[in-house]
């Protein structure tokens, strides 16, 4: 129905008919109709969406005559205005544009084509990030290493080998390439494990932040230490 700018029979009733009804010539027949309007955003997302329309279009009346310039020559090659190209653009997840115009600011080296953010304050927080300076600087010492090598076995008891983590180890696996080829762990202080036999074990003498032992006299090559056989470890500090 057509709204009216004055009451109904006042002399200055008058509505130009044209915005609330379409005239349409089909066959010998005129046929009026109402044009489909979209309705006015009711739910939160179309509320949400028509505030971040209207404060892009006002962003864009914001830029300076160079700003437009370049944003006209960058939507040259899309075949569209400046103005359609910053609203495309300006309408995705981008947080260089959406963050100022919540209210938020972005400081520092941020650098979006590249995606990189230099100049990071040191965090203070357990969720904020940290540059590789301050994790390298602050990783703590010792620990986390690991260490590889081989040595040939002697028939001794406790024969020292040389670990080099530089702390006591945590764990150390070798293994030798002779038949049988036995895998073994040190998981626990002095104590020698066979894997690929289930759980057969001796004693050796205790590790430390230099060596870890290999060499039990009950059976050297049970315990890693038989005379002229290449072994292979890894250990874990």
């Amino acid at each position: 129905m057509v709204k009216l700018n004055s009451p109904l029979f006042s002399f200055s009733a008058r509505r130009r008919l044209g915005d609330d009804v379409v005239f349409q010539r089909r066959g010998h027949l005129n046929i009026a109709s109402v044009p489909q309007a979209h309705p006015d955003a009711k739910s939160p997302g179309q509320l949400s969406w028509r505030t971040m329309f209207q404060k892009v279009v006002s962003l864009w009346h914001a830029l300076s005559p160079s700003e437009k310039e370049a944003w006209e020559s960058s939507a040259r090659q899309n075949h569209m205005t400046g103005y359609a190209w910053f609203l495309s653009q300006a309408l995705r997840p981008n947080p260089g544009i959406y963050l100022p115009l919540l209210g938020g600011i972005m400081q520092g080296g941020i650098d979006m084509a590249s995606f990189k953010v230099e100049n990071l304050p040191d965090p203070t927080a357990n969720q904020e990030p940290v540059t590789r300076k301050y994790f390298d600087d602050n990783m703590p010492s010792g620990g986390g290493n690991i260490t590889i090598g081989n040595y040939v076995g002697n028939n001794t008891e406790d024969l020292a080998i040389p670990h080099g983590l530089g702390s006591t180890p945590k764990a150390v696996f070798f293994t030798r390439v002779s038949l049988p080829p036995y895998v073994w762990a040190m998981i626990k202080p002095g104590q020698l494990y066979i894997i690929s036999i289930a759980t057969y074990g001796d004693n050796v003498a205790v590790w430390d932040v230099t060596n870890f032992y290999v060499g039990n006299a009950s059976n050297y090559s049970f315990t890693a230490n038989a005379a002229g056989t290449a072994y292979y470890w890894v250990a874990l500090g």
